[in-house]
């Protein structure tokens, strides 16, 4: 097993730039992203020893020069074989990746179904939607307001049905939500509630 390198920062902007710095910056290969609550990302990349420390050396001083905010970094360099799998998942390049089950869309039943493929295969470059919009209320309003509710609910697509469950729950507490009704809810029925939400 190659050596791992991983960063935490605070914001998904952060964490695409970090990301994109150390790919950038040496030969390696980019195993996973990981939302923690909070807002906090952490980018694992894996390859030689020198690598990852270039690689995590040169995320760590883009974030700081962009203004982000950098949580924690390190490299492990000969990491136990028994964290393969394990720790970080089974992304490490040559390895197949499991379907995650809470990112699927609604069953491919009917017309209602094909219009949602059909949005979701919009061309969007994966870094404009990263900078544009979070998992969060003030980024979800911030598009709305300049792009409208469509937009939103377009980007809001790309995000794991969990993580928006979370930010519903967490962060529409004006409105008398039942956590436990919230957490049945399908990706479709969270979408709809979210513009239903903006357009009342």
């Amino acid at each position: 097993m190659q050596a791992l390198g991983f960063i935490e920062t605070r914001g998904l902007v952060a964490a695409i730039e970090s990301a994109d710095a150390m790919l950038k910056a040496a030969e390696v290969h980019l195993v996973e992203r990981t939302f923690v609550k909070g807002g906090i990302v952490t980018i694992t990349i894996t390859g030689d020893i020198a690598a990852c420390k270039a690689s995590v050396d040169a995320a760590a001083a883009a974030v700081t020069r962009m203004g982000g905010t950098i949580l924690s970094t390190h490299v492990i360099p000969r990491p136990h074989e028994s964290l393969d799998g394990l720790v970080i998942g089974p992304a490490a390049p040559g390895k197949e990746v499991k379907e995650d089950p809470d990112d699927k869309e609604i069953p491919d039943k009917g017309p209602e179904a094909e219009e949602v493929e059909e949005i979701e295969s919009e061309s969007l470059e994966p870094d404009t939607v990263a900078k544009k919009l979070e998992a969060n209320r003030a980024s979800v309003e911030g598009i709305v307001e300049i792009e409208g509710i469509d937009r939103a609910i377009s980007l809001l697509k790309r995000f794991k049905i969990a993580e928006l469950k979370e930010m519903i729950c967490s962060e529409y507490t004006e409105i008398n939500l039942d956590s436990e009704a919230v957490m049945n809810l399908t990706k479709k029925e969270l979408l709809d509630w979210l513009k239903d939400f903006y357009i009342k």
